[in-house]
């Protein structure tokens, strides 16, 4: 009997064309039954995905595979994080950090620093944080962590450095030097984070393949991309990071710079 797959994809009304034609050939690959779950123009991102999230729990499907309208993942990709057997498993999507460059969007936490930090990985490892690009979870998963739990939440921060990266928005007063803490809405947890955080709490492990590539699709000036690729072929490595932190300060999108250096 074919698994039954749920694709879970909130949108605002249009889609990446590569993705359609992602969805159209897995599909017509006879490998599975997929189930299109979609919402249209319902924001924020949160509200689009609870309402899935309960959508799913009314279908009879056996997995979700949850996107977003601008990604696409590699041929191949539905199989091989299927293979893997995991309640939860994603593949990897990237994003721009000043310090190391282009980075997965998966996180470990580390209770020395009480943080989370971006790992880089290879093939199949545990983590504690993936984002909801690409990621497989069995229904048993969607049925235990509560529709809601995927939310957007402030972080609060505080003058000394330290940041609430748990996003504890109950929190009033810094655990490191004991001021008030500001919370002002400027960052927010993820909320895919936060569902893989109350997923762990209900003892599901989060897992990611590190070579199934999730890409990223976003509009860019294709003379900045040109500019881009320019540096990176010809120009030292602190160069290139150099020249790159230039952008960024400039305000120039991390998804540009990271899809102009890294495909």
């Amino acid at each position: 009997m074919k698994p039954k797959v749920a694709i879970l994809l909130p949108t605002m009304g249009k889609m990446e064309a590569v993705l359609h034609d992602w969805l159209v050939l897995t599909a017509g690959s006879g490998k599975y039954s997929l189930l299109d779950l979609k919402t249209y123009g319902i924001s924020p991102v949160d509200k689009a995905f609870n309402i899935l999230h309960r959508r799913f729990l009314d279908s009879d499907a056996d997995y979700a595979f949850v996107l977003n309208d601008d990604e696409c993942p590699e041929p191949g990709a539905l199989d091989r994080l299927m293979a893997h057997d995991k309640d939860i498993v994603s593949g990897v999507c990237w994003k721009w950090t000043e310090e190391q460059g282009p980075l997965p969007v998966a996180a470990r936490w580390s209770e020395e620093a009480q943080t989370f930090y971006w790992v880089q990985g290879e093939g199949l490892e545990k983590i504690d944080r993936v984002s909801f690009s690409g990621v497989l979870m069995k229904r048993a998963v969607l049925e235990k962590v509560l529709v809601g739990t995927y939310a957007h939440l402030p972080i609060c921060a505080c003058e000394c450095g330290w940041a609430d990266h748990r996003a504890r928005k109950r929190m009033m007063d810094c655990p490191k030097c004991g001021k008030k803490l500001i919370a002002d809405g400027t960052e927010m947890a993820s909320p895919g984070f936060l569902f893989m955080d109350e997923a762990r709490r209900r003892g599901f492990e989060v897992w990611m393949d590190f070579g199934v590539r999730i890409h990223h699709y976003k509009t860019v000036d294709l003379q900045r991309v040109n500019d881009l690729m320019a540096l990176a072929r010809n120009e030292t490595k602190a160069e290139v990071l150099a020249a790159v932190k230039d952008l960024a300060a400039k305000g120039v999108p991390d998804a540009e710079i990271i899809g102009a250096l890294v495909g």
